[in-house]
Formats: structure tokens, sequence, C-alpha cells
């Protein structure tokens, strides 16, 4: 498997692990850069679980779903570290649609998943990512990082739809692929358009409020991993992305509504 600058395999003991993992780390299949990192998730004698990473130990648990959720916890850790020396990686979801991305940049348990998990299913929007967006320095354009859409149980009802056959094996969280949302769900490169901050609030009206620049480029400074490693590249090519984009904050209560307005957004840009 690949994501952004990170090639890594797993190898397993335990069948039902394997047909797990083959299924929701399916999109991220593909070449790599050099040779892959190499994880372990080792079913023990009495109901024991270890994982991996290299020679290190990651943790030991009697706990399926806690040994899974630190596996995919470490890769995407990894994925963003390898990332940082090449790219600014912000902390958002991003997709894709008429060849243009919108950004969604937000604090965790703020509904960047799940408004993009609604833009991919109901609005046909493409994938690039609920997690980390890598940028390239040269175009701006953000690379796809298509892991799985992490899903939240607060998010469950509204996203039913979604609901995985495995849903019980990483307690409190589903595992989407965005190919099983559609089978046409991955994204190609576009230049991002739109900067849309959600901002989840079950008593929000919801709306867009458009963000000053220089607003913007604060709340996307704070979101960028690692920002301290390369202060004035990142903020360089951040102060860009700005420039060539309309800023909002989207307070969102409703699902629906705050991906119509998205696609509004985008309908009136496409016919500009």
């Amino acid at each position: 498997f690949c994501g952004l600058e990170y090639a890594f395999e797993v190898a397993t003991n335990d069948l039902g692990v394997r047909d797990y993992l083959d299924e929701i780390l399916a999109d991220l299949s593909g070449d790599g850069h050099g040779d892959p990192v190499h994880y372990e998730l080792i079913a023990l004698e009495g109901d024991q679980y270890l994982v991996c990473c290299e020679d290190d130990v990651v943790v030991e648990t009697g706990r399926l779903d806690r040994a899974l959720s630190v596996l995919l916890w470490h890769i995407n850790a990894e994925v963003v570290q390898r990332s940082t020396p090449r790219h600014p990686v912000i902390h958002a979801a991003a997709a894709i649609r008429d060849g243009m991305t919108v950004l969604l940049p937000a604090a965790p348990e703020s509904g960047k998943t799940t408004t993009v998990a609604g833009l991919v299913a109901s609005a046909g929007f493409r994938y690039l990512t609920d997690e980390a967006v890598a940028i390239e320095p040269a175009t701006l354009i953000p690379r796809p990082y298509s892991k799985p859409l992490s899903v939240d149980r607060g998010s469950w009802e509204v996203l039913a739809s979604l609901r995985p056959p495995h849903d019980g094996v990483v307690t409190g969280q589903w595992q989407v692929p965005a190919s099983a949302i559609r089978a046409d769900a991955l994204a190609g490169a576009g230049p991002i358009r739109f900067v849309v901050e959600p901002a989840y609030n079950r008593n929000a009206d919801t709306r867009l409020e458009p963000v000053s620049r220089a607003a913007m480029l604060v709340r996307l400074a704070d979101s960028t991993f690692n920002f301290q490693e390369a202060p004035q590249r990142n903020l360089g090519i951040l102060a860009k992305i700005v420039k060539q984009a309309d800023s909002y904050r989207l307070p969102i209560s409703d699902l629906h509504s705050g991906v119509e307005l998205i696609e509004k957004l985008f309908t009136t840009a496409y016919h500009a």
C-alpha cells in the first residue's frame, strides 16, 4: 500500500484481519517510494494481539479492535510525518468536482469527514482525503491520499447508507473506502477553488459565512502539520492558496443543507 510518501505492507496470521485490511485499504494499493515499511499484526495465544512496525513493538493488547485502531493510527501518523519535509500537509478533508477542489480544514469532531462523505455520496464530488491534504509546492495542487473515511459514531445516523459490513470490527468507528461509496469516487488533481471550514453545532443555522484571506491564512497555518519545520515555505504556499480561493466558514447542523451550499458554490463558479 502507499499513502502520499509512505509505502507500507502488513503481514498477519489472522485471516479475518487480512480480509478486513484488504477491504478498507484497497484504495491505497499501488507502488510506493522505495522499500515498504513492514508491519505485523499477530494473533497470540490467549486472545492477545501484537502490532509491530519493523522490529519495534507498537502495542500488545487483549482487544483486536484496539490492535487495529493503533495500527491504522500509526500508519496515518507516518504518512503525515514522511510527507511534511516535501509538502505543506494540512489537517483537512478535500473533494473535487468540475476540475476544482474544495478544501475542508477543521478541528477534530467539527465535521470534516462527515461533510466530505456527504459530498461524495450525494453531490457527485470525488474524494481526495478526509485527514491530510498535501500541497505540491510548485503547482499548489493537492495530492490524493485515499485513506478510508474514518466515520465516528456521532455521524452513523446521518451517514447510515455508508454502514460497512465490518462495522463492528473497530469499536466506535467505521472505516469506509471511498470506492465503496461510488465505484468512481477516487479523484485526480485539481486546483483549490474554495476553502470551507465546517463547524458542526447541533443548534447552528447551517449557512456559509465569507471569511477574509487573512483570517483563513491563520486558520490554515494553525491546521498545518509540523508547520514550524518549514515556516517560510509553508506560509508562502498557504498565502497563495487563500489568494486564489474563496474562503468560508460553514456552521452546520444539517448535512444535507451543508452539502447543498457547497454544491451551489461549484455550480455558480462553473457557469461563471
